[in-house]
């Protein structure tokens, strides 16, 4: 369950205003993260934010 991340979905065109977002290569290191994980283990859910969000 990722938080804000920096994509083109739903037609956003990522800037510099999204640094603060988490990155795809981001979410992609930790998918291969978890496909190396052990054959014992079972992630069942992962939720990651953003560390620095923007001040409101």
């Amino acid at each position: 369950m990722p938080g804000s991340v920096a994509t083109h979905f739903n037609g956003n065109e990522p800037d510099d205003g999204d640094a603060w977002k988490i990155q795809i290569e981001d979410i992609g290191q930790m998918v291969v993260q978890l496909l190396n994980l052990p054959p014992r283990t079972l992630p069942s859910k992962i939720e990651v934010r953003p560390t620095r969000p923007p001040s409101s």
